[in-house]
């Protein structure tokens, strides 16, 4: 068996992935439980709407877990209750593994999250209900159940706003107790109607990237990227930086507990991140603060995740390539560099729109993929690099 990083016996590998499904689940057992529980209750319905009716059942009875200390909420439940494991274990883990999906790939994208903010949740849904008034008779299913799923996440959203709140009554300590307030606050708002600061907006991120990465149709963590932070969240930061509403060090602290949280949903051995820099769809660079305080995360919470690729052009001042090599220099694995004309000249040369060839993602490692526009997994080729720089000088 071939795999993409090299050569693995049949029998190896299949031990390797059982025990990563193994800690996936301890996670996320709960959402799936609750899903197979509501999904098994509706056979007679077809398989679409059936998928969404459990869907929009497990969010909207989830759990929501909340860390002491965190700022940045949405995360896997790690601690699910004796009678979710017992019926896990029992019932529906025999079931869940019989309808796993076996092919294809999904995930290793970024969705639009310009239109998430701009309009969120609900405006999604608001889209939805237009084209199913207009839309052909084979289409309805689809439109109806994914209208269904974005309900369930918008529920979950508000469960966590009440177990903020709830928190905030019994905490005795007055920041503590500020934070879990404006958590509470926040997440009645968002993902469910557009953001308006910057708070909010890294908060609607990292939910729906965390609601995405649950698929019960693949028992394991989905490896959702975060597109270009760097430009979809500048128009917050810097209202509310001339607003006064924000300091710049209250912004890093936002975007590093993204980052940690972005470990806490990512499995060991995949990979989640952002890329900054380059040019945006109009072919202007992007090159600005939080494109040095989203590299900055790397170093600040010295974790394996968020991968951070730096999308590099001759225009973008030398200051962010530095950055880059100090960060490098002190051991980390990332940023990880790419040639920004070169990716957008070979996107454009497979017929991808100018617009888009400049907002792509590295989907996991290296793979490149356009932003909102495709899910598309290219494994492959790989190259050795420090074989090409032995090869240089003259050693093996």
């Amino acid at each position: 068996f071939k795999g993409t990083c090299g050569f693995y016996h049949k029998a190896v590998l299949k031990i390797h992935l059982s025990s990563f499904v193994h800690v996936v689940l301890h996670g996320d057992m709960e959402f799936f439980t609750l899903f197979y529980t509501e999904y098994e209750k509706s056979k007679e319905l077809p398989e679409a709407y059936r998928y969404a009716a459990a869907y929009e059942y497990a969010f909207s009875h989830f759990t929501p877990a909340i860390t002491p200390g965190e700022l940045i909420v949405g995360s896997r439940n790690f601690s699910p209750a004796p009678e979710i494991v017992k019926a896990w274990k029992e019932t529906y883990h025999d079931i869940a593994m019989a309808r796993q999906v076996q092919h294809g790939q999904d995930s290793h994208m970024a969705i639009d999250y310009e239109l998430l903010l701009s309009q969120g949740v609900l405006g999604v849904i608001a889209k939805i209900d237009g084209y199913l008034e207009n839309c052909e008779e084979e289409k309805v299913p689809f439109y109806s159940c994914c209208k269904q799923c974005l309900q369930g996440i918008i529920r979950y959203s508000e469960n966590y706003a009440a177990a903020a709140l709830a928190l905030a009554e019994k905490e005795t300590d007055g920041q503590t107790k500020e934070e879990l307030l404006r958590i509470g606050k926040i997440c009645k708002k968002v993902p469910a109607h557009p953001a308006e600061s910057f708070y909010e907006a890294v908060q609607a991120v990292h939910f729906i990237s965390h609601c995405l990465s649950l698929n019960p149709y693949r028992l394991c963590s989905q490896q959702f990227q975060l597109g270009h932070p760097d430009r979809y969240l500048l128009p917050y930061y810097e209202k509310d930086i001339q607003s006064g509403a924000l300091t710049k060090e209250f912004a890093q602290l936002l975007l590093d507990c993204l980052g940690i949280q972005i470990n806490m949903r990512v499995p060991s051995g995949l990979s989640s991140g952002y890329m900054v820099g380059g040019r945006d769809e109009k072919g202007n660079l992007v090159a600005n603060e939080l494109t040095e305080m989203c590299m900055q995360v790397i170093d600040d919470i010295q974790l394996v995740y968020p991968a951070v690729g730096l999308c590099c052009t001759p225009e973008m001042p030398e200051t962010y390539l530095e950055q880059a090599c100090r960060l490098l220099q002190k051991g980390y694995s990332h940023p990880a560099i790419f040639n920004d004309d070169v990716i957008a000249r070979g996107l454009m040369a497979y017929g991808v729109p100018e617009e888009q060839a400049h907002n792509y993602i590295h989907s996991t490692c290296v793979e490149i993929t356009p932003v909102a526009a495709s899910n598309v997994w290219v494994a492959s080729p790989y190259h050795n690099m420090p074989q090409f720089l032995l090869d240089i000088m003259d050693r093996e």
